[in-house]
């Protein structure tokens, strides 16, 4: 179970990326005809709960973790998540190492930062999703630290 539960998680990072580069290259683009690809949440659990890497905030279910991206996309020129990695952890959780690259919309600002996402599987869905910045403390959440 832990080799699928990987794939997945690969599966559900390719598809957003794709969706973020097409969603970018449409000039007159709209928030929902990313948000609502069928695509992007077959692999999601219908409850999924996200605790975004760099926000306090938790959202819940489907709405929730839309609502969050969508201000987020409203926030930025780009914005793209490209997995580098992702290896099984404990108790159907996959440690994903992914890098977040955002343009500021009013800034222009670009900042590119390495994440560690701990994913956690039910249903052969993703139910959780925690972000850290600390390699270490991801680690540990998925039951992987030495």
């Amino acid at each position: 179970m832990s080799e699928e539960n990987v794939q997945i998680v690969r599966d559900h990072y390719e598809r957003l990326d794709r969706a973020l580069a097409e969603y970018w290259a449409v000039p007159d683009r709209s928030v929902e005809s990313v948000l609502e690809r069928p695509e992007l949440w077959e692999l999601v659990h219908e409850d999924v709960e996200w605790k975004p890497t760099f926000s306090p905030e938790r959202f819940k279910g489907h709405e929730g973790v839309r609502r969050a991206t969508s201000d987020w996309l409203e926030a930025a020129d780009d914005w793209r998540i490209s997995l580098e990695d992702a290896e099984a952890g404990a108790n159907d959780r996959v440690l994903a190492t992914v890098t977040i690259r955002m343009r500021g919309k009013g800034s222009g600002l670009t900042v590119e930062q390495r994440a560690f996402m701990v994913v956690g599987l039910r249903d052969q869905k993703i139910s959780t999703m925690a972000g850290f910045v600390e390699r270490e403390e991801a680690l540990e959440a998925a039951g992987l630290s030495e």
